[in-house]
């Protein structure tokens, strides 16, 4: 009973999820990673990825920076672009702003990376010199907020009187061509990694949990959850399907060579990844479509992930006892090469499609 043939080379899981509307699926989640190569197809990660089944938070601690959501959730509307990354200076820019960027295909994200500054007394700014402006973590701690900011606690430079900041440092990460201003104006922070779930802007999505839902519906989701509480990055990180595999993907000022300067933009393919799934229910053999519903880009380790999920809709929860089994295979795949001692990971079915390998 709800076993899973796994014909793939890549993680898969099953899991039955009853949504905000009571109706009961069996998901089939699969996540297949890749190694980043610049101006190269990618190469298929001999360690592939595990779907996270909790969130990943930096330095495991929940206070920081959300680097990677629960991802055995509901199907989502849209494909989450999760980036952990780094920004580098380009040569020769040693107290100038930069601009740190993402693009896949006609999407771009730019956020700007400001030299270290602190508050002075009437408002403006002053060179930080006991602070080099080399490299910075594209997240939210580094951009405006702090412990009395309700859009981004995690960050800092946000005061409740101008006075308080005198002194005290900067935010470096900004909206591109948009620098550091009144202290006390609540505004969102910027970042490419992860909006944790407490955050007001998955909150809002999240439905009614008052007296009501206690007593008549709880533990389930409340009725008016909207789907999009899953999306687990900012609004601008989320994409159609169809505009993320196959794709041209670009990092300007996100890898480094020495630790210092920027090298040039990384470019590469989105590899494009077509499944087969089937599942035995109530006797009967039904087809399964996976979308693609996140890419992950943690680009410090050149690895590039896409998760992709399909869902069955069983009814009631009892029905679960008829998922019988399901079978996951490859239909078709372009944009990425195998190592030679990876191929066998990709012919052990003759009907396997067949894979390009790299020289040795």
């Amino acid at each position: 009973m709800w076993d899973i043939d796994n014909k793939t080379p890549f993680h898969v899981r099953g899991s039955f999820i009853r949504d905000h509307t009571v109706a009961t699926f069996w998901l089939v989640h699969i996540k297949a990673s890749f190694v980043m190569r610049p101006d190269q197809k990618c190469l298929f990660a001999t360690d592939q990825v595990p779907l996270h089944a909790s969130p990943i938070f930096f330095n495991d601690d929940p206070q920081s920076d959300l680097l990677a959501d629960v991802e055995v959730v509901p199907l989502k509307a849209l494909v989450d672009v999760v980036v952990d990354a780094t920004g580098y200076p380009p040569a020769g820019c040693r107290d100038a702003p930069y601009i740190a960027s993402v693009s896949i295909g006609g999407w771009e994200k730019r956020l700007q990376v400001n030299a270290p500054v602190v508050y002075r007394r009437w408002g403006g700014v002053a060179k930080d010199s006991s602070t080099f402006n080399g490299c910075l973590p594209l997240r939210y701690t580094q951009s405006f907020g702090g412990p009395d900011s309700r859009l981004n606690p995690i960050g800092h430079g946000h005061a409740k009187r101008r006075t308080d900041m005198i002194g005290q440092a900067v935010p470096r990460l900004s909206p591109a061509d948009e620098p550091y201003r009144n202290p006390t104006e609540e505004r969102p922070g910027v970042g490419f990694s992860g909006i944790p779930t407490g955050w007001p802007e998955r909150v809002r999505f999240a439905g009614t949990y008052d007296d009501e839902w206690m007593r008549r519906r709880a533990p389930l989701f409340p009725a008016d959850l909207d789907l999009r509480f899953w999306q687990s990055v900012a609004a601008d990180q989320q994409l159609p399907a169809d505009a993320v595999m196959g794709q041209e993907l670009m990092l300007t000022n996100m890898t480094s060579s020495d630790g210092l300067t920027a090298t040039p933009p990384m470019k590469l393919m989105v590899p494009s990844l077509d499944f087969e799934i089937h599942t035995r229910f109530s006797g009967n053999w039904s087809p399964l479509t996976a979308s693609v519903q996140a890419i992950e880009l943690s680009v410090d380790s050149r690895r590039l992930s896409l998760t992709f999920a399909a869902a069955l809709p069983i009814g009631a929860a009892q029905h679960d006892v008829r998922v019988k089994e399901t079978v996951v295979s490859m239909r078709g795949h372009d944009g990425f090469v195998v190592a030679p001692s990876d191929i066998r990971r990709f012919t052990a079915n003759d009907d396997d499609p067949e894979v390009e390998a790299v020289a040795p």
